[in-house]
């Protein structure tokens, strides 16, 4: 700011001084070319300074005053978005802790019931499980082998098999316990699930992959 007002009294003082000079002859030579007369030049600054000098502080004194509220406005603004983008951060955090919170709840609800063998995958510890629905879509029984009945094989087998229901309802991962019979028991079996179909497993509304475990019993007809 200093620079400026020097630099503007600076001209002014070269204005001034340029007019005077001009408006006052330097000297003057008389006819017979001997004397040499030289005017006093003089020149009045205090009138001049008196009227710029008020003139160039009020323009800077607005300009200053303008850049001031300038830059408090846009404190303002700035100040106004960091508050609304922290007042957000912690909306966002308050809301994924109760997410979290609610998901453990229902994971420590859904684990008093189910035993979890796998990520998001679980065994259910009875029956009569509260909140697990589903339902069969179709579900076919096993037929006799045709080998048993070739060799005659009358008595009653009993075949133990756990199997995975996955997200869509469909049947995988079949596991048969015991030893491999060599009539085809297993295998009828295995042919019987693998034409199941269930509507998706939920508990709590909560979509989930549960194991099962069956004992079917076959007797000849």
């Amino acid at each position: 700011m200093k620079f400026i007002i020097f630099s503007l009294f600076l001209h002014a003082f070269i204005f001034i001084f340029d007019y005077t000079f001009d408006r006052n002859p330097k000297f003057q030579i008389d006819e017979s070319g001997t004397n040499l007369t030289i005017d006093k030049v003089s020149m009045n600054f205090s009138y001049q300074n008196q009227e710029v000098a008020p003139k160039v502080e009020e323009v800077i004194t607005e300009s200053v005053e303008k850049s001031i509220k300038q830059e408090i406005v846009k404190d303002k603004i700035v100040k106004e978005e960091k508050k609304t983008d922290y007042s957000k951060q912690i909306q966002n955090k308050d809301n994924k802790n109760k997410d979290n919170k609610n998901s453990k709840n229902e994971t420590k609800k859904l684990n008093s019931d189910f035993i979890e063998l796998s990520k998001g995958i679980y065994a259910a510890k009875n029956q009569g499980v509260k909140g697990l629905k589903y339902s069969f879509i179709a579900q076919p029984e096993p037929e006799y082998p045709l080998m048993a009945k070739r060799l005659s094989y009358s008595k009653e087998v009993f075949v133990k098999v756990r199997f995975l229901v996955d997200f869509q309802g469909n049947i995988e991962e079949i596991k048969f316990y015991g030893q491999n019979d060599k009539l085809g028991f297993q295998e009828e079996v295995k042919k019987a699930l693998c034409n199941w179909k269930l509507t998706p497993i939920t508990v709590n509304n909560k979509p989930i992959k549960l194991y099962f475990y069956k004992e079917f019993k076959f007797n000849k007809k």
